[in-house]
């Protein structure tokens, strides 16, 4: 299977798997193996899909990537979230349902622990109406990916837990479902000109740390509500919120003064906003992730975390249509986290008269000066790296 950009969508390709709604997330617009033909290729154009997977020869390995019950799940804790972000809107003193937030998390890594093949972040999330909502599942989901690889670090940061609490990621899942959620208490153009300029220094904006810490109040787990006042914390000091001190100075939290499961959410939030950095934008992974390890942002992170954010976001990931640099077009099979701009790809088409059994993927990592210039028919060259070396987890 093969995911396309819709603009790439071709009459008479046969879907892989179901198109759902963006505006309703878990409402099924198109079943699987469902032929498509030019007329619902304008529709979906309409309704902003932003890509369908499609099944393509020599990629049924990707499969396995791909669990459709997980992403039911992770729909309906999509649901949780616009809802109580619209109760936050609606509401002076909203009441939100916590425990049942927590318990469709606790489903969803449930799930995710027993298909371990689709722990990956594979980009597939439909974008709404609504970035913020967006923006705030997908760091969710990311987090909680980090966090289940994280879980030997997790027991060393939170010693104060016996292990199997200290391991529990049901509370990073929903500080980093929440950790916006002050945003909706700012003015709308506030908000607003945030999307437009992405200018983090902007003093009103930056109230939406405290704002959230408020709402929040203490009818979460502290471990959750500390992703709210302290996503924007960074390991090496900068970043805020800052305090001033009896003496004048003025200091923020840095390295482990900040809390574990709020360097995690800074990491996925950051790696979002680099992929996305405009409402309806979005840049190859590959991209942000270059942005956060090959420039001083990588300065900002928690090593180890950073580490973990290899394993789960592949810079190019499986299913994903490649151009190779002798031209080459193939579709990308899996990914090896120490050499993420280098995964195993499938060349496309597959060759009917090849031997059968013979094996034509490539692994870029053995190849030499091959390397992959186009992802989804857009530009990525300059983007390719070898990540810096990274503490591993003692």
């Amino acid at each position: 299977m093969l995911r396309v950009p819709i603009k790439q969508i071709e009459p008479g390709m046969v879907l892989a798997m179901p198109v759902y709604n963006p505006a309703a997330p878990s409402q099924p617009l198109l079943r699987a193996d469902y032929e498509i033909d030019a007329k619902v290729v304008t529709r979906l154009i309409e309704l902003d899909v932003r890509d369908i997977w499609v099944r393509q020869p020599g990629m049924e390995q990707v499969m396995q990537f791909i669990d459709q019950k997980l992403i039911l799940k992770r729909n309906d804790v999509a649901d949780s979230l616009r809802g109580a972000f619209d109760e936050v809107q609606a509401q002076t003193t909203p009441k939100l349902d916590y425990d049942a937030y927590s318990r469709k998390i606790t489903d969803m890594i449930e799930h995710m622990l027993t298909h371990p093949a689709s722990m990956l972040y594979m980009d597939d999330m439909a974008e709404s109406d609504k970035p913020l909502i967006d923006h705030s599942m997908r760091v969710a989901y990311i987090a909680v990916l980090m966090g289940l690889k994280l879980d030997a670090y997790l027991i060393q940061q939170r010693k104060r837990l016996d292990a199997w609490q200290a391991q529990q990621v049901t509370n990073l899942g929903l500080g980093a479902m929440l950790h916006d959620i002050g945003m909706t208490k700012l003015d709308e153009d506030v908000r607003d000109r945030y999307e437009q300029t992405r200018d983090t220094n902007d003093e009103l904006w930056r109230k939406h740390v405290q704002l959230g810490w408020e709402l929040l109040g203490g009818n979460i787990d502290p471990s959750a509500r500390t992703c709210a006042l302290h996503h924007h914390q960074h390991f090496d000091g900068s970043g805020f919120p800052t305090k001033e001190q009896a003496d004048g100075r003025i200091t923020a939290q840095s390295e482990h003064q900040i809390h574990v499961f709020a360097r995690i959410v800074c990491v996925a939030n950051i790696f979002d906003r680099l992929q996305y950095p405009k409402p309806g934008k979005r840049l190859p992974p590959v991209a942000a992730l270059h942005q956060i390890f090959m420039t001083e942002r990588v300065k900002w992170f928690d090593p180890v975390i950073l580490r973990a954010l290899l394993k789960v976001t592949p810079a190019y990931p499986p299913g994903t249509k490649v151009e190779l640099s002798d031209g080459t077009l193939a579709g990308t099979l899996d990914h090896t986290p120490d050499a993420p701009c280098r995964p195993i790809v499938q060349p496309l088409p597959m060759q009917p008269d090849g031997d059968e059994g013979e094996d034509t993927t490539i692994n870029l990592a053995e190849c030499d000066g091959l390397t992959i210039v186009k992802a989804d028919g857009i530009t990525v060259g300059d983007f390719n790296f070898d990540p810096p070396e990274l503490a591993e987890v003692v």
